[in-house]
Order: structure tokens, then sequence, then C-alpha cells
């Protein structure tokens, strides 16, 4: 028979050490593991769950022992993203030297691309593959009542040999509106208001991250695509009710949805502004993800703008065609950069992505995509070096052209600057990086937005205007 369990689940976002609050990688609500907490109250409701985010509740790795001597978890779940490996690592190891004797399971993206990797280090005992809310309670309740491991669906473990070895596929979950919503006082809403955030701007309040959707239709290079190829979307009702929620009795003021892509399904614009209208609410709304910008009407962009939305980004990433085909982005660049004037002319403060280093692009590629993207509406501009990450068809063709995957070691937890892929020298790939981060921003009318929209906000002195593009936009 299964016994009930003292479960903790940890985000293992970089701890504080110290640092300003904005002086940080940017934080968000850790969404992963608070809805694994809701399923597994909702399935084990004898369970006792705590959810903690490193980054908001941890000074140093080392003060994770302090929330194991007061909790006495039963088995400690860990979720991380690739960069984040070596912290992972750390706390893997501190968990296990705390009880040798409990189960330490990983789940997120990292275990996700490449689970033998994650169960390589020693002290990871099970990693579940994929999306977790029905996996985790069936796993937990093997732990609990010692039943065999390898009946579980969706999770990898050590065989005899110590090999890993992956238990049955676990299907996608066909319906999230069936998923209980999550506990927003799981976290310490108060303390994500002030700190930095994915949309790089101070946020209207309390701020609160939302998935609204899985999945993504299309087939980029550079993207693992956990969540599969289709859809699945939370109803109108769904999505109004958890804005209602957040907003009424959590007291949001701003909510980021961060889905693949919000606007895949025809209607969902629609059904945002209308369930935000219907149920009066005064929100304000970014997408620092989730739009595809060549999906975006003039008529989709009013409809944000009616449902509160005063910031969105769209990813560019390039505008060579060759490497669009060789990415199969498939993007209309011109439709996106008319997206991008349709957000001006609704008060919408446009954003957009772009990607620099693919393997086999040229000085001149990378340099046409940023004088392209200067020349548009867009105001802000964000630039990534890219990460071939393991698992995906860009590392395939990276290491074709002769990347050395070791680099990638290199961008552990702060600097992914420092990985390149392209076939530049480093000085001559981080010097183009650099020009594209500072040239977008000699455009005097851009400037002049900017200043108008930083005036605007009533914040101005704000801690996130005094980092990277703002102190050039700023003068400060």
């Amino acid at each position: 028979m299964s016994r009930s369990m003292r479960v903790l689940l940890v985000r293992t976002s970089l701890p504080r050490g110290g640092r300003d609050d904005f002086d940080y990688p940017p934080v968000a609500q850790p969404l992963g593991i608070m809805h694994l907490a809701a399923s597994l109250r909702q399935r084990r409701p004898g369970d006792e769950v705590m959810v903690l985010d490193a980054a908001v509740s941890l000074e140093t790795a080392g003060d994770l022992v302090k929330v194991l001597d007061d909790f006495s978890p039963q088995l400690v779940g860990l979720s991380a993203l690739g960069y984040e490996e070596p912290l992972l690592a750390e706390l893997a190891s501190i968990a296990r030297r705390w009880n040798p004797e409990m189960p330490v399971v990983v789940g997120g993206p990292l275990a996700t691309g490449d689970p033998a990797r994650v169960l390589a280090h020693g002290d990871v005992d099970v990693v579940v593959i994929g999306e977790g809310e029905i996996t985790f309670p069936e796993l937990v309740t093997s732990i609990a009542g010692a039943a065999p491991l390898t009946d579980v669906k969706g999770i990898a473990l050590r065989d005899s040999s110590g090999k890993a070895r992956l238990t049955a596929r676990r299907p996608f979950i066909p319906d999230l509106n069936a998923l209980p919503p999550v506990d927003w006082d799981d976290v310490e809403l108060d303390r994500y208001e002030h700190l930095n955030n994915i949309n790089d701007l101070p946020p209207h309040g309390r701020l609160a991250l939302i998935l609204t959707s899985r999945g993504c239709p299309y087939r980029c290079t550079y993207c693992h695509c956990f969540h599969g190829r289709k859809v699945r979307a939370w109803n109108r009702q769904r999505l109004g009710d958890e804005i209602e929620r957040l907003v009424r009795r959590h007291g949001v003021g701003e909510i980021h949805i961060g889905d693949d892509i919000f606007n895949s399904r025809p209607g969902r614009i629609e059904d945002l502004e209308a369930e935000v209208a219907s149920r009066g609410l005064d929100v304000h709304i970014a997408f620092p993800n989730g739009l595809r910008g060549d999906r975006l009407t003039r008529k989709a962009v009013r409809q944000l703008a009616r449902a509160g939305c005063y910031t969105f980004c769209l990813a560019v990433e390039t505008t060579s065609k060759r490497i669009q085909a060789m990415i199969r982005k498939k993007l209309d660049v011109a439709r996106v950069l008319a997206a991008a004037e349709h957000a001006q002319e609704e008060g919408i403060v446009p954003q957009a992505f772009i990607m620099l280093g693919f393997p086999t692009e040229t000085a001149e590629e990378m340099r046409q995509t940023v004088k392209t993207v200067s020349a548009s509406r867009f105001d802000i501009l964000r630039v990534f070096p890219v990460i071939p990450y393991p698992g995906t068809d860009l590392f395939e063709e990276a290491v074709r052209q002769g990347f050395d995957a070791s680099k990638l070691d290199r961008m552990f937890m702060e600097d992914a600057t420092l990985v390149n892929a392209s076939p530049l020298s480093d000085d001559a790939f981080l010097e183009i990086v650099r020009w594209a981060r500072t040239s977008f921003y000699e455009d005097p009318a851009r400037v002049q937005r900017l200043t108008s929209f930083h005036a605007s906000l009533g914040m101005r002195d704000h801690p996130l205007f005094r980092r990277g593009h703002w102190r050039q936009v700023l003068g400060r």
C-alpha cells in the first residue's frame, strides 16, 4: 500500500549569491514544478508538497540544507534548463549527502533533452521525460509503495549494469483543461515584482507568468519542441478564469504569456480580448515569448492592445533567406516587420529577437539581419548568440560543420556569448554581437520613442533602466 510522502520540488534557478536583484539573470515563477505540485495534490491528496524557487529562496546552493532540515522531505524533485546542469549536480549532491536513502528525481528541459546525461550524475536516481503531471504522481506512488519503477511510463533509470534505461513512452496530455490550476500561494508573488524579469521592463505591480498552450507546429532546427507538434491549448473559459483569478484574488497587475506560439490557432487573440473585456479586468499583458509575428494582422494587434497588451517580443532570428531555409524557420519577414509597425500604431512597444552565429552564417548575413531590423519599427532588440543544444537538428548540423561541442561547457550559468557556432573567429563573432547590441539604438527616432515610453511609465528611477540598452538609450 502506498504511504503518504513529503515531497520537495526545486526549480534550480541560479541562487542569489548576495547580488543586487537586478544584477541577475531574468526570473519567473517556476510554473513547471507548480503544475507538478498541483497534479500531485490532486492525485495524492495525502502528500505534503513544498515548492522552492532557488533564485528567490536561496542565497547559495548550500542553503538547501536548511530547507531539507526544516521540511524533512522523503523525495526531492529538481527541474533544470540545459545551462543549469552544474547547479543541478550540486543540488543533487547536497540532497544525497543529506539523506543517502532519499530518492532524487530530475525533470524539465535538461532531463527531457538528454536523460542519459542527467542519469550520469551519480546522485540522480530517476529522470522524468516530458510532461510530468501524470508521470510524476505515478512515480511517487511507486516509490511510496515500493512498486517496480519500470512500470511507470515516461521515465529513465539505471539498469543493473548502470546504463540508462527508458521505460515506455508517455503520450502527451491531450486536454490541458483537465489539469488542475496551479496554487499561486506556492510562491511569494511579491518577490517577483522586484526582480529582473524576462520582459526586461518594470512590471505594473505584482507580476505572474502563465502558459496557456503547449506544442508548436513549426520545425525550427534549433528547438527541441519538447511539447510536440500538435498544439494543445486552454479553452476560452479556462483562459479567462486564470487571468481573473490572478487579478482579483492575487492582486496581479501584469501577466506575461509565455506560450511557444499563443496565436497558433485562429481566434485565441479574439478570445483573450473578449475575456478581459467581459470580466471587466484591468490588467497589463506582455508577450515576452509566444507570438508568431507573420500571423499578426493589423486587426489582431488592435485586439491585443484592447486586451491590455503593452509590449510583445517577436522572433525574427534571421532575415537571410538562406539561413531561414537552413533552420526551417519559414518566416515571412516582411509581415513580421509590418506587425511591428502595427504595434506602434496601437501603442504597443514591439521587441525583436534575433540569433547570430548559425553554422555557415557569414559576417555579412549577420550584419544584414541587424541592418534590416534596425531599419524597421521595432523599438527594442534582443540579440542572442546561437547555441546548438544537444538533441536538436541544429546541433547535428553544427557538429558536421566542425563545431566543438565542448564549447557548450563555457556557457554554463551566465555567459552564452562565449559559445560560437559560426565560421567566424571568436573575436570576430563577439565584435559583431556587440555591434548589433549598440548600433540598433543609434536611430534618433527610436531613442526618442523609448525615452517617451520610459517617461510614461512613471518609474524613471527603476533599476531595470540602468541595464543594457537602457543605459545607452537614456545616457546613463
